[in-house]
């Protein structure tokens, strides 16, 4: 049998926690970059009046609701 200290199973106890925290930090922020990256590629900015829209279509090639220009679909930046 293993004699384990009371001192020692508390510091298991919060080593395990705070690994459980922080593995959990990491996954929520990779599903919010993700969600990000996917609401990012669907943006098109028109070239002609400036306008932002969403473009659900997986063509390149989207018309602006707004001046009813062809827009090309472009990579948006990081913020």
């Amino acid at each position: 049998m293993i004699k384990v200290s009371l001192s020692d199973l508390i510091l298991i106890g919060m080593a395990g926690g705070v690994t459980l925290v922080c593995a959990l930090w990491l996954l929520a922020v990779i599903r919010d970059r993700r969600l990000n990256r996917r609401i990012r590629s669907n943006i098109v900015f028109c070239r002609i009046c400036g306008s932002a829209y969403h473009n659900e279509n997986p063509s390149d090639i989207s018309v602006c609701p707004v001046c009813q220009t062809p827009n090309e679909r472009n990579t948006m930046s990081a913020i």
